[in-house]
Formats: structure tokens, C-alpha cells, sequence
């Protein structure tokens, strides 16, 4: 045991004879004080730090700095996350009197759809493919704005205070950590972005804010400072050959954690330090990392299926508007063929059978002559605007009412007149 008084304060004399904490006379100078024995904290680290457990499994969650008297109790909760956050981890700690709490709550994921010709964002849907909830990006004080609204009591008129630097020591490098954010993404796209398929980064973000509040409960005035991070990542993924589709745009972000300080408010600056030490020395323990690997595993396992199908999807969706395209050009020849095979037996019987109406004018037959590119002529009615020959063979013509038709097979005939 640790004997915190052994010493008399007034006279300074050992006081050999206490053994357990009471109250006693100095055998000296007769003035009277108290005297307490504790015992080591068994959770106290080497480093300062505390070690906290899970309350349900007795596994060790985090390791974080608290302030003397405070105590800290913590919780896995499995909620439907992605891969980056399989599950929750919940830390509350309280000061010794019960005035101040903390309160921790480690991340979440979020998908933005932008534009994509296979889905569409529904705003509080869930993605089954990337295993994430659909929520429109916000900023760090927006989401701590949302955070505080859903954590005061209902009909609690809650108004911002104060907003401070990102509580954190040494401060974060925002304009770094962006970067670093963006080049692991690339390279990550770049490894998994399969064959006939193109993706890109197109910005990423970071940032982060503390934002205080003030509100009244329980008849008292209440300061709470919420202290978040905001990240992500927009990437683009097309493939080269879609004809009617069009690029997809994505949005992935995430909110690393939530920490919150709630205090009466005549002593929430002298706790506010304490939120600063949690927020440095947050460590999550090698136990949570085999939990969190362990389920990101499955998770990831779900995911490659899920993204194989869309791209086998995606293949079918292209090979369906291929077929759709060869058909529309197919069945547009065979009409034109049809056209001409009629004109050409009409032509025909109209020889053979010495139509008298042949010696008739154009004008009057409603007919234009045609001069083929060997010379012989051809008629066709005069509501069309124009007619062809097939490059290969000269007899071999068409006419048209819409003169747009292009083709390296066929030449537009001269009128004779």
C-alpha cells in the first residue's frame, strides 16, 4: 500500500504508528489530521495510461490518460458498419464528483452516390455492395451539430457557445493528412479497379473542429464540447466501350470518432484539459485490432462478391446496348434493302410490260431520274430526296426520304435533271 500522509504537516514528524487510514493526533505537537492508504490502481500503465475493458467481455479495449479520481467503463456495440468500422467502441469515464463525464464513440462510414447509371442515393438507405449507410457528406461542424442535437433530451434548446481548434496534442496536420488520404486511395484504386474499367481519385478531404454548447438541464446551466473528424475520398469509375451510360461518381467518408465532454458549467474549463488528454492518448488495444481484423475480414469477403457481380453486371448492361445497336443498324438495312428490291421489281414489270405511262414526263409520272455511276439510269418517286448505289454494284440503289444516310458502302446518285 501507498501511504499518501506520513509525515505530520504541522510539525513534521514520522508518525511511525498509523497503519490504516483514520484520523489521529501528531504524538508531537498534538495537532490532529487525516491519514489515507490506497491501493495501486491495477489498471494503471507503465506510460500513465489507463487500461479500459470491455463491460460485457472483460476484453481490453483502449488505453487512455485520465485525470486522478476519474473513471473510465467502455463497450463493443455491433451495429450494420463497413469494413472500416465493423462495430463500435463506446468509452465513458467520469470525474470523481460527478460533475463532468467524457463520452467516446469510435467511427462510422458513410457512401454519397453522386451520379451512377446502375443506382441512385437514398438518403438513409444502406448499400449492399459496399456494406455502408448512404448519407450526403457533411462537414466536422455540421456532424457535430448533428451529434449534439440527437444527444441532448428532447425539447432541449440547445445554441452553440463557442467553437475551438480540433482538441488534440500535437494538432493535426490537415493539409497532410489530405494528401496522404489521396495517394493511398489511388493506389488502392489503381490495385483493384478491374480490366476494361477506369477509376479515378477525384479530391479528398480532412478536417476537423470543436465545437462547444451550452443548454440548460436539470435546472442547471450545462457546457458540452464535441470534438470530431471529418474524412474522405470522391472517386470516379467508367468503362471505355459504354455507349448510352455514363461515368459513376462516388463519395466515401467517414467520421474516426466522436468524443464529447459534458460538464456543469461552472466547471467545464477546468475539465476541459481532460478532453484534450483523452483525445492525445487514445490507443486502442492489439485485442481490439484481432476483433476489428477478424470482421473486416468477412466483411471484405462479402464485398469482393458483391463488386464482382456488379461488374459482371456491368459487362451484361454493355453487351445488352451493343445488341441493341447492331439490331437498330440491321433492321434499318434491311428495310432499306426491302425498299429498293420493291423499286427494282416495280421497274421491272413496268419494262417488260411496255407501260405506256413510261413515255409520259417525269413531271408527270411524279418520278426523278437517277444516274448510277455506270451511267444507266433509275426512277424513283419524287417524295424521296435523295437515292443510292451500293459502291459494289451500281444496279444495286435505294432511295430515301431523309438524305442524312451515310455509309462508306453506298454513293449518292446525281438527278439527271
Amino acid at each position: 500500500m501507498e501511504i499518501e500522509v506520513i509525515n505530520c504537516p504541522q510539525c513534521g514528524g514520522a508518525l511511525e504508528e498509523v497503519t490504516k487510514s483514520g484520523f489521529y493526533a501528531c504524538p508531537y505537537c498534538k495537532s490532529k489530521m487525516k491519514v489515507t492508504f490506497t491501493e495501486p490502481d491495477p489498471n494503471l500503465r507503465p506510460d500513465g495510461r489507463t487500461t479500459v475493458f470491455d463491460s460485457n467481455t472483460g476484453n481490453e479495449l483502449c488505453y487512455i490518460k485520465l485525470a486522478r479520481g476519474w473513471t473510465a467503463t467502455g463497450s463493443i456495440v455491433h451495429e450494420m458498419q463497413s469494413a472500416n468500422w465493423p462495430f463500435s467502441m463506446h468509452i465513458h469515464a467520469t470525474s470523481q464528483d460527478g460533475t463532468a463525464l467524457l463520452y467516446y464513440r469510435s467511427g462510422a462510414s458513410y457512401k454519397e452516390v453522386i451520379a451512377s447509371n446502375v443506382m441512385h442515393h437514398v438518403e438513409g438507405g444502406f448499400d449492399q455492395t459496399e456494406k455502408m449507410p448512404m448519407r450526403r457528406l457533411q462537414s466536422s461542424a455540421l456532424y457535430a451539430d448533428g451529434f449534439i442535437s440527437d444527444d441532448a433530451a428532447k425539447g432541449t434548446m440547445v445554441s452553440l457557445w463557442e467553437e475551438r481548434p480540433f482538441s488534440k496534442n500535437p494538432p493535426e496536420d490537415f493539409e497532410a493528412k489530405r494528401g496522404e488520404l489521396h495517394q493511398s486511395t489511388l493506389s488502392r484504386m489503381r490495385a483493384l479497379t478491374p480490366p476494361g474499367m477506369r477509376s479515378s481519385v477525384d479530391k479528398s478531404m480532412y478536417e476537423g473542429c470543436t465545437r462547444i454548447y451550452s443548454f440548460e438541464e436539470n435546472g442547471k446551466d450545462i457546457l458540452q464540447a464535441v470534438t470530431t473528424i471529418v474524412n474522405g475520398v470522391q472517386i470516379s469509375m467508367s468503362a471505355p466501350m459504354m455507349f448510352f451510360g455514363g461515368t459513376s461518381s462516388y463519395l466515401f467518408w467517414d467520421v474516426p470518432y466522436v468524443l464529447t465532454l459534458k460538464a456543469n458549467a461552472d466547471v467545464f474549463e477546468e475539465n476541459y484539459e481532460n478532453l484534450i488528454m483523452f483525445c492525445s492518448s487514445m490507443q486502442a488495444s492489439p485485442i481490439l485490432f484481432q476483433m476489428i481484423t477478424q470482421e473486416r475480414q468477412s466483411i471484405l469477403g462479402t464485398m469482393q462478391q458483391n463488386q464482382e457481380n456488379e461488374f459482371q453486371q456491368h459487362q451484361k448492361i454493355m453487351r445488352e446496348q451493343q445488341a441493341s445497336f447492331d439490331a437498330y443498324n440491321q433492321a434499318w438495312f434491311d428495310k432499306s434493302n426491302q425498299m429498293h428490291n420493291a423499286s427494282k421489281s416495280a421497274a421491272a414489270a413496268r419494262e417488260s410490260s411496255g407501260d405506256s405511262f413510261s413515255d409520259y414526263s417525269e413531271a408527270t409520272r411524279g418520278v426523278d431520274t437517277y444516274i448510277r455511276p455506270d451511267g444507266t439510269e433509275v426512277e424513283y418517286s419524287v417524295v424521296n430526296e435523295a437515292a443510292f448505289a451500293n459502291v459494289n454494284d451500281s444496279h444495286d440503289t435505294f432511295a430515301t426520304e431523309n438524305r442524312d444516310f451515310a455509309s462508306c458502302d453506298w454513293v449518292e446518285m446525281k438527278k439527271k435533271h
